[in-house]
C-alpha cells in the first residue's frame, strides 16, 4: 500500500482526512505534532505528506524547510484555515506541491492527492534511524537546554508584540496562536494569544469590540479560570492580542491520552471545579463555547484551570457572530451545531460530554465526518454510563448527565446553583 503521512493538531480533522484517503487505496499514518512527523520522515517510505500549516511547536513552514534542508524531497500538500497568499507563496518557494484552504472540498483533496501520488517519484525505502540529524528550521527550544534562545529564522513570526517578547509557540487554532512571552515591565513570563480577525470584518468595529470584550475578560477572578492580565493592539502590525496568566500544567487531553479513563471520583472532582468556574463566568455574562480537554489545564493536585476564551460569547456582543458554528465539533451543543444563538446552557451540554469523555475515554459523538458528528449531536441521545462500561458511578450520576445532555436547552438545568449542588453531592460520594 502507498503510505501517506497526515499531520494536523485537530484530531477530528485527522479522522476526516483518513476517511477520504483510505478509499483511494492509500495507507494514512497520522500524527498531531510536527516534531513527531519529522521523526517519522527520518525513517522514510512515504509517497506524500498532507500537513496543516498552523501547529504548535513545529509548524508547516518548519516542517517543509527542515525536510528540504535534509534533502528529503517527499511531496508536501498543505491545508490551512488561516494562511493567506504570503503563506502560500512561501510554501511554494520551499517546494510544496499545493495549498488548500480549510474548509476544503473532499473532492478537491482527492484530486490533489491522486495527482501528487501519480506524479511523484517512488518513495524511498525505510531506513534504520541512526544518530539524530541536525534539525534546521525547527523550534530549537524543544531540543535544547532550558534558557536556550533559538535565532530568528527568515520569515519567522514577529519577535515582539507591544512590550512583550515572544519566546515560543504554545498552541495554535482557528482563532489564533498562543505564545509564551516575557513581560519586561513585571519581569515574568505570560501566555500571549494573538487574535485572528475574520476576513470580512470591519477592522475598526472589530478592534473596538475586541477591547470591550477584553475588558470584560480581564475582570474575571476565579481559582478555576486563567486570569487575563492585559490586552492591546500592536502598533506596528495592528495585531490584537490578549495577555494571560501562564499556567505550568498538563492539559486534560494529555492526561486522558496517557492515563486512559479516569476513576469516577477524580473525574467528578475535575468536573465540579469546571462547573464552578463556568458558573462564575456565566454570572459575568460570558459563555465559553469551547469546553474540551485541550482547554482544561491541570496543575499539581488536579487543580483545574479553564483556558482559551477565544471563541467566548459575551452578552450583547457582536464580535462572535450567531449563525456560525463556533467551537470544537465533538463537544458542541445541539444549538451550537445548528449555528443558533447560545447561552450558558450550551456550556452545560459540553461539560456533560466532557464528563463522559473523562469517565470512559470514548469520543461520545464523534463520527468520521464533521457534518455527521454535528448531526449526531443534534439527533442522537448520549450513550449511558452502562453502555460505555463505566463502573462504580453513583446511581444519581446518570440522571444528572441525562438532564445536562438534553437536546433542548429548556430541558436542561435552568438554575446553575441546582446543577452545582447535584455535582457537589456526587463528588463528595453521596
Amino acid at each position: 500500500m502507498t503510505r501517506v503521512l497526515v499531520v494536523d493538531d485537530d484530531e477530528d480533522l485527522l479522522e476526516v482526512i483518513v476517511s477520504i484517503l483510505e478509499p483511494l487505496g492509500l495507507e494514512p499514518l497520522t500524527t498531531t505534532r510536527g516534531a513527531r512527523a519529522l521523526k517519522l520522515l527520518e525513517v522514510g517510505g512515504f509517497a506524500l505528506v498532507v500537513s496543516d500549516l498552523v501547529m504548535p511547536g513545529v509548524d508547516g513552514h518548519d516542517l517543509i524547510e527542515t525536510m528540504r534542508a535534509r534533502g528529503d524531497q517527499t511531496p508536501v500538500l498543505f491545508l490551512s484555515g488561516t494562511g493567506g497568499v504570503p503563506d502560500a507563496v512561501r510554501l511554494m518557494r520551499s517546494g510544496a506541491i499545493g495549498f488548500l484552504q480549510k474548509p476544503f472540498d473532499p473532492r478537491e483533496l482527492k484530486r490533489e492527492v491522486l495527482a501528487a501520488i501519480q506524479s511523484a517519484k517512488p518513495a524511498p525505502e525505510p531506513t534504520a534511524v541512526g544518530a539524530r540529524q541536525a534539525v534546521v528550521g525547527v523550534d530549537a527550544t524543544r531540543y535544547a537546554p532550558e534558557g536556550y534562545e533559538a535565532p530568528a529564522l527568515p520569515g519567522a513570526p514577529p519577535r515582539e508584540l507591544g512590550r512583550y517578547a515572544l519566546r515560543g509557540l504554545i498552541a495554535a487554532g482557528g482563532m489564533g496562536q498562543v505564545y509564551r512571552a516575557y513581560d519586561p515591565s513585571l519581569d515574568r513570563d505570560v501566555a500571549l494569544k494573538v487574535i485572528l480577525a475574520p476576513d470580512d470584518v470591519d477592522w475598526v468595529q472589530f478592534t473596538t469590540r475586541f477591547r470591550r470584550e477584553a475588558v470584560a475578560l480581564a475582570k474575571l477572578r476565579h481559582p478555576a479560570v486563567v486570569a487575563v492580565h492585559d490586552f492591546g493592539v500592536d502598533e506596528r502590525s495592528g495585531t490584537p492580542y490578549l495577555v494571560m496568566e501562564l499556567v505550568e500544567g498538563r492539559s486534560l487531553s494529555w492526561l486522558l491520552d496517557n492515563a486512559g479513563r479516569l476513576p469516577v471520583r477524580r473525574a467528578l472532582s475535575i468536573g465540579l471545579q469546571l462547573a464552578q468556574g463556568l458558573a462564575y463566568v456565566h454570572r459575568h455574562g460570558i459563555v465559553h463555547r469551547d469546553i474540551k480537554p485541550d482547554n482544561v489545564l491541570l496543575e499539581h493536585g488536579d487543580r483545574v484551570r479553564l483556558i482559551d476564551f477565544g471563541v467566548a460569547r459575551i452578552e450583547d456582543s457582536e464580535l462572535t457572530r450567531d449563525r456560525a458554528v463556533v467551537g470544537s465539533p465533538s463537544y458542541l451543543s445541539p444549538e451550537a451545531a445548528a449555528g443558533d444563538r447560545v447561552d450558558w446552557r450550551a456550556d452545560q451540554f459540553s461539560l456533560a460530554t466532557l464528563l463522559l469523555k473523562m469517565l470512559s475515554n470514548e469520543r461520545i459523538f464523534t463520527c468520521e465526518m464533521v457534518v455527521a458528528t454535528m448531526y449526531r449531536i443534534r439527533t442522537t441521545p448520549a450513550p449511558t454510563l452502562a453502555e460505555l462500561g463505566v463502573e462504580g458511578a453513583p446511581e444519581a450520576l446518570q440522571a444528572v448527565l441525562t438532564r445536562m445532555h438534553e437536546k433542548a436547552p429548556a430541558a436542561r438545568y435552568q438554575n446553575e446553583s441546582e446543577l452545582l449542588d447535584a455535582l457537589q453531592v456526587l463528588a463528595a460520594g453521596g
